[in-house]
């Protein structure tokens, strides 16, 4: 797979990543997800400590993903396909012994 290096923006802050090529459109949407709870956040309890949002951002975001039933949605598709593959040849490895 090829790695390349982006920069991601996060409540004004700019953070550079490397990632797969094929995971930039995940890391776009999860950018831009985080981005929306802190905002959502400033503006409901008008908050102004960023340590603050990104706490109770993630706690929620934490809890959504945990409460997702089947794959979780912040997992790329392919990536849940191949953890269910994997999971089925495990299964049937651990059978025959």
């Amino acid at each position: 797979m090829n790695e390349v290096s982006i920069e991601i923006q996060l409540a004004n802050r700019k953070y550079p990543l490397k990632i797969q090529e094929t995971d930039n459109e995940t890391v776009a949407k999860a950018v831009a997800l985080v981005n929306a709870k802190l905002k959502e956040f400033e503006e409901k309890y008008h908050i102004r400590d960023i340590q603050d949002l990104f706490a109770m951002s993630a706690l929620q975001l934490a809890v959504q993903y945990n409460g997702s039933s089947g794959p979780h949605t912040l997992f790329p598709e392919h990536l849940a396909d191949r953890l269910s593959q994997l999971n089925s040849l495990l299964e049937e490895s651990l059978k025959e012994v």
